[in-house]
């Protein structure tokens, strides 16, 4: 029998077998355009059961792909599986299986394992079952942190959670000392919450703690020694004893704390009344000189018992110091006063000339009448000769008192001038 077909106005179907028995036959479904023809085949279906989509008769697909509609006016075709239903709608497999893809075309039931907390993860080239999950490292109450990929552990860093404390600390090894680091990048801030404070403590009755309603209270010996309390007030002796108003923090030696004590021995001094500081000029004056005669030194005895930076005045004097420093053998002024405030000046000159090692002393008395003054030069001393000379003239009301050098060199003319007023 070579085959059978039957046609209407837009299809066909044929039943295709060879001749004789036992050959490959096959049943072909065609359709086409009504009566004009050609059919074209649309589904072969073989002897061996394959579904064949297409003209071609070949077209059966891979295995696990299902024939996928494409909409009107298109046929169907074979295509691989995606999903667009619930996973419950899927079947196949055994129970606690997971349905993968395991390569582009292909999905894979994997089977759970018993071991429970496993997960499912992606190796780089395949999925894999893993259970990452491992027992703490050392005993109860120690903190984990990262050891080379694993937990690690230690019996010196450990957390109390009936107290709420973490610990650097070994109480089996009373020689340990932990340490606590922080990068030298940025503040370090330990900072207790809910006003409740914080304390550093060793335990042994030496502690630092600070509080809101407190402030910052000292502890050594398991007493309490210094408080700054919340206005600033420094306290002592147990954080009660802010002493009295102008009394002073003194030392009492080796193995005794400091306290508050009256001054003894140094007078008062009235600002304003005793001694004053001009705004303008900043020159301090001692309006009563038995306010400085009463006052005396506490402690260690220097050599220097009154250091002042500027000039001096005392009644009717002034004193004053200057220094000079040049290389030039130029004329120099080495000092200048108002003619209207002093009259009688009196000079102490050292001139040293450092280039040479060479010193020259003198004293100049001057008197400044209106535009003339009249000098004179007394108890000069030089170590090698004389190194230049001395003159004074009055310009715009000023005196000059100038140095001439003898020749060019490096020097530094230091003057101390004592001055009467007019």
């Amino acid at each position: 029998m070579g085959g059978v077909a039957g046609s209407g106005t837009s299809g066909n179907v044929k039943l295709i077998a060879p001749y004789g028995y036992g050959g490959s036959g096959y049943i072909s479904f065609s359709t086409g355009p009504a009566f004009t023809g050609p059919d074209t085949e649309r589904l072969r279906i073989k002897s061996t059961g394959d579904w064949s989509v297409g003209s071609t008769g070949s077209d059966v697909g891979t295995s696990g792909q299902v024939l996928t509609s494409q909409g009107s006016g298109t046929p169907p075709i074979w295509s691989n599986v995606t999903l667009s239903t619930a996973a419950t709608n899927i079947v196949g497999g055994a129970a606690h299986e997971i349905l993968v893809q395991s390569a582009a075309s292909t999905t894979t039931f994997i089977t759970a394992p018993s071991t429970a907390n496993t997960y499912l993860e992606w190796t780089g080239s395949a999925f894999a079952w893993a259970n990452p999950v491992t027992a703490p490292a050392g005993s109860n109450t120690q903190i984990q942190w990262n050891n080379s990929g694993a937990f690690g552990a230690s019996a010196n860093f450990y957390w109390t959670d009936s107290t709420s404390t973490l610990s650097i600390y070994n109480p089996n090894s009373p020689g340990f000392t932990g340490t606590l680091q922080m990068s030298n990048a940025g503040n370090f801030i330990l900072q207790g919450s809910g006003g409740q404070g914080l304390e550093i403590a060793d335990g042994g009755g030496t502690s630092i703690q600070m509080t809101a309603s407190s402030g910052i209270t000292v502890t050594t010996g398991g007493f309490e020694r210094w408080v700054i309390d919340s206005s600033g007030t420094w306290l002592l002796s147990g954080g009660v004893d802010a002493g009295t108003s102008g009394y002073v923090l003194t030392s009492n030696g080796s193995g005794t704390a400091p306290t508050w004590q009256a001054t003894s021995g140094v007078s008062s001094i009235t600002a304003g009344t005793d001694i004053s500081v001009s705004a303008s000029t900043g020159a301090v004056t001692i309006n009563d000189i038995s306010t400085l005669s009463s006052v005396t030194g506490r402690g260690a005895t220097t050599s220097t018992a009154l250091t002042l930076n500027g000039g001096i005045n005392v009644n009717a004097m002034y004193q004053n110091t200057t220094t000079t420093t040049f290389t030039s053998a130029s004329v120099q002024t080495i000092d200048t006063f108002a003619v209207a405030t002093y009259k009688t000046v009196k000079y102490l000159v050292q001139v040293t000339d450092s280039t040479n090692s060479k010193y020259h002393s003198v004293e100049v008395f001057l008197i400044a009448v209106g535009s003339t003054v009249y000098k004179t030069e007394y108890a000069e001393v030089y170590s090698s000769g004389s190194l230049g000379t001395f003159d004074a003239s009055i310009t715009s009301g000023n005196c000059n008192l100038t140095f001439t050098p003898v020749a060019n060199s490096t020097y530094t003319v230091k003057v101390v001038g004592t001055y009467i007023t007019a």
